[in-house]
């Protein structure tokens, strides 16, 4: 039986919770949508990213805040009819539009999450939890973090991508930007150790995480 617990999206405050690092941030369905728009694939380079994470099939791939979906069909097909892809959000309107197409593309390995205050239930050791433009509006991340640590598999990953911050691109203010070094420091604070910082998105920075604990033992175990 597939072991389940329950990850609180109240400490993700995605998209209509509380301030983060002392400034409130909502970012509707619209704004989401906008980024979306037909170019995303020149800069975002999906192809190039499922192969890049090396996200295998038969994987179970955690997006965290997917917002409209843009990489649920290239999640979907990475992992394969054995995998699993868990697309978790918290917006009312873009729950709608995920599930919609979900259905329209039979994306039969995803499941659509709605966060909920009292948590919602996800399985555990997860190979990796994505998140792509999310970063920035979460509050408590340390606390979120320790929560993600406990959902991964020993040799499971957390992939951070979000927006350079000195880089003058379209996409959110750069004042709601955050830099790679502070997502570094709160991974570190949560247990999580950088694997990788992968270079090749024009407008973003990608940072890979692993357990610190479980690299420890790979290397008492060399």
């Amino acid at each position: 039986m597939t072991r389940i617990l329950l990850l609180f999206v109240s400490m993700l405050c995605l998209t209509s919770c509380g301030p983060r690092h002392g400034h409130l941030r909502h970012s509707s369905a619209d704004q989401v949508i906008a980024l979306d728009r037909a170019d995303r694939n020149q800069w975002q380079r999906p192809i190039w990213l499922m192969q890049t994470l090396k996200i295998r099939p038969g994987m179970r791939v955690v997006d965290l805040g997917a917002g409209a979906g843009y990489l649920l069909p290239h999640l979907s097909k990475a992992v394969g009819p054995q995998g699993q892809v868990i697309a978790l959000e918290v917006d009312g309107d873009l729950l709608a539009q995920l599930r919609s197409m979900v259905k329209r593309l039979n994306l039969t390995n995803v499941k659509v999450v709605r966060g909920q205050p009292l948590g919602v239930p996800i399985p555990t050791q997860a190979d990796l939890a994505l998140m792509v433009n999310t970063y920035p509006e979460l509050d408590n991340p340390v606390e979120m973090l320790q929560s993600l640590h406990d959902h991964l598999k020993p040799s499971g990953r957390l992939a951070v991508i979000d927006y350079m911050v000195d880089l003058k691109v379209a996409g959110p203010p750069q004042s709601e930007r955050l830099s790679a070094d502070t997502i570094r420091a709160e991974a570190r604070g949560a247990g999580f150790s950088e694997l990788q910082t992968i270079a090749g998105l024009p407008r973003q920075y990608c940072l890979v995480f692993g357990r610190v604990e479980d690299q420890a033992s790979d290397q008492v175990s060399k």
